[in-house]
């Protein structure tokens, strides 16, 4: 999470930081403590940053979906909700691209 947040202009690193976090989430024992380390903000904020990479968007729907499908609804609710808004946004964005359109729905 750290290198995410020191190379926010990076998609070389926001993408497969974005990955780990979709990894680390997979595992509802995992995912409240990707939740509280921050990989939501992480990953809403290599959204909001690259909004026009599709590999960075590909990968944060991918994370955002893991982190909502394994999330107690404690969790879910402690993080705020996110997520949605940047999904519909970059459905919106790449439209054209399969990856994107597959993790986004």
């Amino acid at each position: 999470l750290r290198a995410a947040e020191q190379h926010f202009l990076s998609a070389g690193v926001l993408e497969p930081a974005c990955r780990v976090i979709a990894g680390l989430a997979s595992s509802s024992a995992r995912t409240g403590g990707v939740l509280r380390a921050g990989g939501a903000v992480v990953v809403l904020q290599a959204m909001e940053t690259l909004p026009k990479n599709a590999r960075v968007s590909e990968a944060g729907c991918e994370a955002l979906r893991q982190m909502a499908a394994c999330s107690s609804k404690a969790d879910y609710a402690a993080a705020g909700g996110w997520g949605v808004a940047y999904v519909i946004a970059a459905l919106r964005t790449h439209k054209e691209d399969p990856g994107v359109q597959e993790q986004g729905l």
